[in-house]
C-alpha cells in the first residue's frame, strides 16, 4: 500500500514537471521547425527565441534537480549554489526574489535546502499576477509570497494537512503536499497564513 501511495505521489509530481518544461522545451523545436522551413537560415529574432526557451528550460531542469531529485540522500548544494538556483528561478519566472536565508539554517547534511527551493515553488504558487517572495530562516524556514491578488487555493491549503488522502490529490495540489511532507522530514511542520490582502506566509517550523 505505501508502494503504490508512493507511486501516485511521483505520478503526479512527473505530471507537474512536464507541464512546466514543456511549454519552453515546445518553444525550441517550434523554432527549429521554422529554421527548417526557411532552408537553414536563422534571423536575430528565431536565434533569440530558441536561445531564451533553451535558456528557460534549461534553468528549470536545474532548479527542479535539487528541488526534487535525490543526491545522496541528502543536501549536497551550498547556500550559494541553493541562492543561484532560486535567483535563476524567479528571474524567468518573472517576479523578484528576497533571499535572506543563512547560510548555517539551510546547508549541511539535511535536507533543509530541498526544503528551502520547495518553499519557494510553492510561494510561487500563491502570486498570482507577479511580486515578490521572501525566503528567510529567522525560525526554521519561512516563505513569504506578496503581490496583487496573492493567495493560495482551498485545495493546496487542505493538502497540507498530514491526513490528506492520497487518493484524492491532483497535479495542482501535489507540490503542497509533497512540501508539507518534505517538511516533516526536517522534523518541521508546514502551515500558511493569509497576513493582509496580497500577503502570504509560509511558515516550516
Amino acid at each position: 500500500m505505501v508502494m503504490a501511495l508512493d507511486l501516485r505521489v511521483a505520478e503526479l509530481l512527473c505530471s507537474r514537471l512536464c507541464h512546466d518544461l514543456v511549454s519552453p522545451v515546445g518553444a525550441v523545436a517550434n523554432g527549429m521547425e521554422l529554421v527548417a522551413e526557411l532552408g537553414g537560415a536563422m534571423d536575430d529574432e528565431i536565434a533569440g527565441m530558441i536561445g531564451d526557451s533553451a535558456a528557460l528550460a534549461s534553468a528549470r531542469l536545474r532548479f527542479f534537480r535539487a528541488a526534487y531529485g535525490l543526491a545522496g540522500g541528502q543536501d549536497t548544494n551550498s547556500t550559494e549554489e541553493l541562492k543561484n538556483l532560486a535567483e535563476s528561478r524567479a528571474a524567468g519566472e518573472g517576479y523578484h526574489l528576497d533571499w535572506a536565508a543563512e547560510p548555517g539554517r539551510i546547508a549541511g547534511r539535511g535536507k533543509s535546502g530541498k526544503l528551502a527551493l520547495n518553499l519557494q515553488l510553492l510561494a510561487e504558487e500563491a502570486l498570482m499576477r507577479g511580486g515578490t517572495i521572501s525566503l528567510r530562516s529567522d525560525a526554521g524556514l519561512e516563505a513569504i509570497a506578496e503581490g496583487a491578488g496573492a493567495a493560495l487555493r482551498a485545495e493546496q491549503i487542505a493538502a497540507l494537512r498530514p491526513d490528506t488522502p492520497v487518493a484524492e490529490l491532483t497535479a495542482r495540489t501535489v507540490h503542497a503536499f509533497y512540501t508539507a511532507r518534505l517538511a516533516s522530514e526536517c522534523g518541521l511542520a508546514l502551515s500558511v497564513e493569509t497576513a493582509g490582502e496580497g500577503r502570504v506566509v509560509f511558515h516550516a517550523k
